[in-house]
């Protein structure tokens, strides 16, 4: 495992137990090795952290905007804890998902936000049609993810993250191919793909002693 990640990854893992007051359910679901898809909702920048720290027992990649990789110290970070640069020009965008189909058959796990960016108010948002075209073409398991409390401590309009809340990490069960996949005469395949995964995010719900 990348010696950097794995790093970052323990510092959250702390972070997200003793600063949060974290918790994490269906960890379980979350395949020990093999190619996968995490399928998460996306509401702060905590989110991705906090996928790692729950999927503590592998290495995950992970989507960052092209403009995060400034030089110097970012660059220096980003290019070092499995994140794959991404932007709107399309030329990048077909080079990052064609590294994300060469890790996906090397059988890597890849975490993917549906919703293509944070949630402007912290609820669930449409998906984009691209988790569906990765899906799609590999046939990969998807473990749909919910996170909650995270648009609270840090999301797209505060400055600093807020210490005084809590987050939880719901896994879902993974998805096969005949779950997602409505088949290739399907007339918009991979919108209605990511839909399905989507609505599979939105069906996992805390456990009632925790529901908020």
């Amino acid at each position: 495992m990348n010696l950097h990640y794995r790093n970052i990854r323990y510092f959250f893992s702390i972070t997200f137990r003793e600063l949060w007051a974290g918790e994490i359910y269906g960890q379980e679901n979350i395949p020990p090795s093999g190619p996968c898809l995490v399928a998460a909702n996306h509401a702060s920048f905590l989110d991705p952290p906090f996928i790692a720290a729950a999927c503590s027992h592998r290495e995950i990649f992970y989507f960052a905007r092209q403009t995060l990789f400034k030089p110097g110290f970012w660059n220096f970070l980003f290019s070092r804890i499995n994140t794959i640069p991404v932007d709107r020009d399309g030329t990048s965008d077909i080079r990052a998902i064609r590294r994300v189909l060469k890790l996906l058959q090397a059988e890597q796990g890849i975490a993917i936000f549906p919703e293509g960016t944070r949630s402007p108010d912290g609820q669930l948002q449409a998906a984009q049609a691209g988790v569906g075209l990765l899906a799609c073409k590999m046939s990969v398991p998807v473990i749909p993810v919910r996170i909650f409390g995270t648009y609270g401590i840090w999301n797209r309009h505060q400055s600093a993250p807020n210490i005084h809340r809590h987050a939880q990490v719901v896994m879902g069960k993974p998805l096969l191919a005949e779950t997602y996949d409505p088949g290739e005469t399907h007339p918009r395949r991979y919108l209605e793909c990511a839909q399905r995964i989507m609505n599979a995010i939105r069906d996992l719900q805390l456990p009632s002693l925790h529901r908020v």
